[in-house]
């Protein structure tokens, strides 16, 4: 019985983590977009890495709503925008991804 009773005690020490797991996610998303700025136009690239990356961070960003929907967050206050952010890191990367194609000019080789 002490262990059931600690073992809810420590998942109740970070109430906040779905929304940080989320909010970490899209972050990394914009941090790895952010490279397509600096090409310079009519570059040839072949975003392969980055794709499965993004790939990664969209189920991560599923893990983060699963986990905000545990029974021990319930009572989160803003678990609204886990939902939100968890769906948010794959759309947010290709919209960066063609803005970046839109100012920059570079050419996606196929």
């Amino acid at each position: 019985m002490q262990s059931a009773g600690a073992e809810k005690q420590v998942e109740s020490r970070v109430p906040g983590l779905p929304f940080w797991w989320v909010l970490a996610a899209n972050l990394l998303v914009i941090a790895s977009s952010i490279q397509f700025f600096r090409l310079p136009r009519g570059e040839g690239i072949r975003p392969m890495s980055w794709g499965m990356f993004v790939f990664m961070l969209g189920a991560a960003g599923l893990v983060g709503i699963v986990l905000g929907m545990r029974r021990c967050y319930e009572r989160m206050p803003y678990q609204w925008a886990v939902i939100v952010l968890g769906f948010t890191p794959v759309p947010l990367a290709f919209t960066l991804f063609h803005l970046a194609r839109w100012f920059c000019g570079f050419v996606v080789e196929p």
